[in-house]
């Protein structure tokens, strides 16, 4: 029974350890991409149907500096909450962009001129 644990633990290590390096970046990215994904789902988990309920707040970290971009959120969920997991989901960008040397456009993401309700959907206008 021991020897199966120590198998199957070095297997684990050696699957770990084998994997290239595009395959660990590529992880890496869908792991940001799914906490990315998550916070859009808390910051619209409401309809959209007044767009003076909501407001927008930039998030990411391009490779150059800067914002990737913004997103709409419902004024009235937990913004501190929200906003804790952006500068979180913003810090790991950065970490990402470092590890693997990712670049990016130096372009500045312009900020939205306002917020409409489609399909129940906020849409941010530029």
């Amino acid at each position: 029974m021991l020897s199966n644990k120590l198998l199957m633990i070095f297997a684990s290590i050696f699957i770990i350890f084998s994997c290239t390096k595009e395959q660990r970046q590529e992880r890496a990215r869908k792991s940001l991409d799914k906490e990315l994904g998550e916070i859009i789902d808390y910051a619209q988990s409401k309809n959209c149907t007044d767009p003076l309920e909501w407001n927008y707040v930039s998030y990411g970290t391009k490779a150059c500096g800067g914002h990737v971009g913004y997103l709409a959120y419902y004024k009235d969920i937990d913004t501190t909450f929200l906003f804790k997991k952006i500068q979180e989901y913003s810090d790991s960008e950065m970490e990402y962009n470092k590890k693997w040397g990712a670049s990016s456009t130096c372009n500045i993401a312009n900020q939205p001129d306002s917020i409409v309700c489609e399909n129940n959907k906020p849409t941010l206008v530029y």
